[in-house]
């Protein structure tokens, strides 16, 4: 087992004082020194993320600014790593970190970061913070409605991400036009893309799919397959938010997301 130590190179004595720690601890980590000179320093961090199974951010004000940190987590994050995060800083606080990594572990004693290290199980890792309460949000068409009969679909969501990375969840359909329906829902995490079907408790066929590609952002943006309720297909982009939004928060947000419909009016095979 190795460890990677993402830090800024201005926090060396921070880095140095927590290398000794780890090899008090017997625990291998990659070092800095394996670059051999000429190397290109991307290529060597490259094989040093592909070699380490979990990752130490070592926090500060100055790792937090950095590019090169961010995109070594980043890296560890999409590989689904697990990443713990070492307050090397009193004055930091976890609303400091990343948005990503908040809600995951993290601790401002060495002694406690050796013992979640070594300590076997709970390999959800850079995914624990999607284990929680989430509000979702769509559009779509009631023709009981008037302006167009367009609306934003609220759901509240607890979804639950398990060792392998397998999504389930269940959650409420809210709405002051219709009962209040129940899903449940079942789908996974590949590649750093959040995707899961929705299947209504109360009405079997009522089933939705959605896709999210980018979990680094606030709220999280996707897009859904769904049946309307006039049973016609739709597609409409849906967002995650940690918090209840108002109706004109949530438009706002769904209408700033980008989704493409790829479907030309002609299309013509290429030769």
């Amino acid at each position: 087992m190795s460890v990677f130590i993402s830090h800024s190179h201005e926090d060396q004595a921070i880095y140095s004082l927590l290398c000794a720690t780890l090899d008090t601890a017997k625990i291998d980590r990659w070092d800095q020194r394996e670059l051999l000179l000429g190397d290109q320093i991307a290529n060597g961090l490259k094989a040093a993320i592909e070699e380490c199974e979990k990752c130490v951010f070592i926090a500060t004000p100055r790792s937090i600014k950095s590019l090169w940190c961010m995109a070594e987590l980043g890296a560890f994050w999409g590989a689904n790593k697990r990443v713990f995060i070492y307050l090397a800083d009193p004055n930091l606080k976890e609303a400091d970190l990343p948005k990503q990594f908040q809600g995951d572990l993290w601790t401002k004693d060495a002694q406690h970061l050796v013992e979640a290290i070594t300590k076997k199980g709970n390999k959800s890792g850079a995914f624990n913070f999607l284990s929680r309460k989430w509000h979702e949000y769509h559009f779509t068409y009631d023709p009981t409605l008037g302006n167009g009969n367009i609306c934003i679909a609220h759901t509240e969501i607890d979804l639950s991400v398990a060792e392998d990375h397998t999504v389930s969840g269940k959650g409420q359909f809210i709405a002051s036009h219709r009962p209040v329906y129940s899903h449940r829902y079942k789908g996974g995490i590949r590649g750093g893309t959040l995707y899961y079907t929705a299947f209504c408790v109360e009405i079997p066929g009522d089933i939705y799919s959605a896709v999210y590609s980018n979990l680094f952002n606030r709220p999280i943006g996707g897009a859904i397959t769904a049946l309307d309720y006039e049973n016609k297909e739709f597609s409409s982009p849906i967002l995650l938010s940690e918090e209840s939004l108002s109706e004109k928060e949530a438009a706002e947000s769904l209408q700033s997301t980008n989704v493409e419909y790829y479907r030309p009016e002609v299309y013509s095979p290429n030769a």
